[in-house]
């Protein structure tokens, strides 16, 4: 028969005390992310960084570490997350400071920092956005890459191209377009964000302090983006040549 055991007081005492701890922290995440999505809170570049790490929490992420292809939120919350990120946006959009207007010091140059902070978090949308699509991009398979590495810098071909894999080159091409697209677009939005604003580049990162994002290889997946297309063009001329020659004999 099994026996029967029975806490101690410290042991008793030790476990209700980790419970609560878990409990308060739950409690204090949760209420973080309630206050966020909160329609009447007013924002700020401050709050909006703290709005976001709230999420990046939820979604275990960190929005100055990701790089793609390197480092990726995992697939599955990229949704999610932009589900959340577009609430935050319209209440950002309704409740930051639209009213306020900096002049940069010894010019006329006026910021309007509504704007910069709508601009930070298209950003951020742009960058889960360029995740999603190389996800979607990988998930062709290798029927949609073609293979390559560089030799003294310049790319070369390593496989025989299959012209019977021309449609999958044809999809992953045009999802590897969007990636590039999504990404160059977070990296224009994050500098338009902070463009001649010291608190915006102070808090959100320039030089050795800039998020990670603007590391993505993003020049090698536009060679492959290069070489995908070239191969679909040398299959395209292979089945003309070859329609041509039937037809003529």
């Amino acid at each position: 028969m099994p026996k029967n055991y029975k806490l101690t007081k410290t042991q008793f005492a030790t476990s209700i005390t980790g419970i609560v701890a878990i409990i308060a922290i739950i409690l204090l995440f949760t209420t973080d992310l309630l206050e966020d999505l909160n329609p009447n809170k007013t924002y700020d570049l401050e709050k909006t960084l703290k709005s976001v790490y709230n999420l990046d929490k939820k979604y275990n992420t960190n929005w100055r570490e990701e790089n793609v292809p390197l480092k990726l939120i995992q697939q599955e919350k990229i949704l999610p997350y932009l589900t959340d990120l577009e609430k935050l946006y319209e209440n950002a959009k309704n409740k930051s400071p639209s009213s306020e207007i900096i002049l940069v010091a010894g010019s006329n140059y006026q910021i309007n920092i509504s704007e910069r902070i709508l601009d930070f978090l298209n950003a951020r949308k742009e960058m889960l956005t360029a995740q999603k699509y190389y996800y979607e991009s990988s998930e062709i398979g290798d029927k949609g890459i073609i293979d390559f590495e560089y030799r003294n810098t310049e790319p070369f071909i390593t496989e025989t191209v299959d012209c019977d894999n021309i449609e999958y080159l044809s999809n992953a091409t045009q999802i590897l377009n969007k990636t590039i697209s999504a990404a160059r677009n977070a990296m224009f939005l994050l500098d338009k964000a902070m463009i001649s604003w010291v608190e915006g580049q102070e808090k959100i990162g320039v030089n050795e302090y800039r998020a990670q994002f603007y590391t993505s290889r993003l020049g090698r997946i536009n060679t492959q983006i290069e070489l995908n297309e070239w191969s679909i063009k040398e299959c395209l001329k292979k089945k003309f040549i070859k329609e041509k020659y039937k037809n003529n004999t």
